[in-house]
């Protein structure tokens, strides 16, 4: 490990509050929106290399526009993590088999800080397709052969700004600020629920935070004796988690697969 990256339990960054934003330990990690919104109001889309400065900030602001309204805020937090781990390029991360996970693992951790529901939603994925055609059409220098994974996309109806970071980032947390407002039902398709993981030893895992914004998790055992799961906190002094009712509806369906099958992981569907 080089010497000059201060270390948690994994390698960590400074962020713009003063926190450190630890990238093996996200749930244990303290940030805030406006370490986000200053993060990706700063960090270019495609490395740098469109035709003038165009924020992930600014590309999150209008896909939270041409979603349905029930979808919006997920669609303004979709590239959240990229505010710690930087906008890495398609081709790029083909070449970096554990960045997936790490990724993975950041998006879930602001995911539940943030109770963010439905950022894998289908018409959130189609969006960011959608504004990634308008914005080869618009800011991407002219070539002849189109990008594989737009085919068939049409080009979002929008009209690029091109903020600078400052104007990116206050647009971003005014939007913020506006859809958490409205956020008073939560439809059927987007109601909570927990992604199961892998952990590094190969144990079904699945996190989320509680109400006091503690860390917490469900967990596979590695007893071998006996089908067991792990359930409790996972802050500093561990012990009890304080769950809502949303927690405790999305944490039912994974005692109901273990009850059924011996594990929350879900049952592999053959070809």
């Amino acid at each position: 490990m080089d010497s000059r990256i201060k270390t948690a339990k994994g390698p960590t960054i400074l962020l713009h509050s003063g926190a450190y934003f630890d990238l093996l330990d996200p749930w244990g990690s303290q940030f805030t929106i406006e370490d986000i919104a200053h993060g990706l109001s700063n960090t270019c889309r495609y490395a740098g290399q469109c035709n003038a400065f165009y924020s992930v900030a600014e590309h999150s602001w209008h896909t939270s526009y041409i979603v349905p309204e029930h979808l919006r805020f997920a669609a303004l937090m979709h590239d959240a993590a990229e505010a710690f781990i930087g906008d890495v390029t398609r081709p790029l991360k083909s070449l970096l088999p554990d960045y997936k996970q790490i990724e993975r693992g950041v998006e879930d951790a602001i995911a539940a800080r943030f109770r963010i529901y439905g950022m894998d939603a289908p018409e959130v994925k189609h969006a960011d397709l959608a504004m990634l055609a308008a914005e080869q059409s618009e800011i991407m220098p002219p070539h002849a052969d189109g990008w594989a994974v737009l085919g068939g996309v049409i080009p979002a109806p929008v009209n690029l700004r091109m903020w600078r970071p400052e104007m990116a980032e206050e647009a971003f947390l005014d939007r913020y600020h506006q859809l958490v407002a409205g956020q008073d039902i939560i439809p059927e398709s987007t109601k909570p629920s927990l992604q199961v993981r892998t952990t590094t030893r190969g144990f079904a895992v699945a996190r989320s935070v509680d109400l006091y914004d503690q860390p917490w998790s469900i967990q596979d055992s590695s007893l071998a004796t006996q089908e067991a799961i792990w359930l409790g906190g996972d802050g500093e002094d561990g012990g009890r988690a304080h769950l809502t009712r949303q927690d405790a509806e999305a944490l039912i369906p994974l005692l109901r697969r273990f009850v059924d099958t011996g594990s929350i992981r879900a049952p592999e569907v053959a070809a």
